[in-house]
């Protein structure tokens, strides 16, 4: 979804951003070229250079993730540009991408599904720009708004079409257009989240029938991040909808910090190399070390969270099957930092009686940088590379 401030000169937008804009597919314009990919959260930034090669094969030539500097964003938007900009200048170096992209995601967005009657084009969007002041419960002169095209039904013999249709905070992205500027890049494209794993998701679907994520079920992807779960639920290939949910890998490091006395540092340290999910203690044992007493209770704490975690993930998953009976979800795939923790998969699996699978590797990906042994922290920055 291109997302374009009032700010932002005119050749970068096609309206002004009070208006409703249906995305234009600008698949063409991208395929081949060397591409900038930039995901910037509250925790840690990654960039990835690439190129799409063809709609179902994506170009990984380099990829880096660094912590975000601290106190360089707050809710969402960028404060600080100094410390960003030079660590983007010199990933970028002398090789300058045809576009740049960047992807987010924030409480903030608001999206909504709007239902309307098929027609033109010019007739839907003004039809949509009616029905998108009466969905949206914010003053929409604060806000970009863009609508994607889902599907097309019928419905009592009539044609309809189903949009889902983002407002996102002009301030917002008015911060990421200026990191970019300071950066010395010309911003193409600002993604949500969201959008950018529907699209990755459906080019695995179409690049191999031997992939991990079935074409013919209905599969939630989890995006673990520092603040925020982001739920996403495809069906048969196709995008139905995402839920925020305002929690995140941030929970388990307060509640290490809060018993263990440990830094931030030192948790996340922890989380990365001691805690195993798969540590258990037999009822008629007990720890014979304070080391192994203190792993336990590490254990219990992470466990505590994820059960917390799941409890959101069952409303989520229960109002998906409350708009269709024919169809539960069969599979999770779970992508971010926190999904790396040893037996995060295998717990949550046992605790929603559903198959878990962390995203590692996607056949519509190839990786030609070494250093990148999973792309698992890269999903949404490499989602952003394709437009449709």
């Amino acid at each position: 979804m291109k997302h374009i401030n009032s700010a932002v000169p005119k050749r970068y937008g096609q309206k002004n951003v009070s208006g409703q804009t249906i995305r234009k597919n600008n698949t063409k314009k991208y395929l081949g070229k060397p591409l900038l990919s930039i995901d910037i959260g509250q925790h840690a930034a990654k960039i990835v250079m690439g190129r799409v090669v063809k709609p179902t094969l994506i170009e990984v030539r380099r990829a880096i993730s660094f912590p975000t500097p601290r106190g360089s964003m707050e809710k969402g938007r960028i404060l600080d540009l100094s410390e960003l900009s030079q660590q983007i200048r010199n990933f970028v170096g002398s090789e300058k991408p045809s576009y740049v992209l960047c992807t987010m995601e924030n409480s903030e967005i608001i999206t909504r599904e709007i239902i309307i009657p098929t027609a033109s084009e010019t007739e839907m969007e003004n039809m949509l720009q009616f029905e998108v002041q009466q969905y949206m419960p914010v003053d929409l002169e604060n806000y970009i708004i863009q609508s994607k095209l889902l599907d097309s039904f019928q419905d009592g013999g009539a044609n309809k079409t189903r949009f889902l249709s983002t407002a996102v905070p002009k301030d917002l992205v008015q911060s990421y257009y200026d990191l970019m500027l300071r950066a010395n890049l010309k911003p193409d494209v600002l993604d949500i989240q969201s959008n950018s794993i529907d699209k990755l998701i459906s080019a695995e679907i179409a690049a191999s029938p031997n992939s991990a994520i079935p074409a013919d079920a209905a599969v939630a992807i989890l995006d673990f991040g520092y603040n925020h779960i982001n739920v996403v639920l495809i069906e048969n290939g196709r995008y139905q909808f995402n839920r925020y949910i305002d929690q995140g890998s941030e929970s388990i490091n307060r509640g290490l910090m809060s018993v263990f006395d440990y830094t931030a540092e030192e948790s996340e340290q922890r989380k990365r190399d001691v805690i195993d999910l798969s540590t258990s203690l037999s009822v008629t044992s007990e720890p014979s070390q304070d080391s192994e007493r203190i792993t336990l209770r590490e254990v219990n704490i992470v466990k505590n969270i994820i059960d917390n975690w799941a409890d959101e993930f069952e409303r989520v998953f229960k109002y998906y099957t409350s708009r269709n009976t024919e169809k539960d979800v069969k599979k999770i795939l779970i992508h971010g930092g926190v999904t790396q923790i040893k037996g995060f998969g295998a717990y949550l699996s046992k605790i929603m009686g559903i198959p878990v699978e962390q995203i590692q590797k996607l056949n519509c990906v190839k990786v030609q940088d070494s250093s990148v042994s999973s792309i698992t922290s890269y999903l949404n920055t490499i989602g952003a590379f394709i437009r449709r």
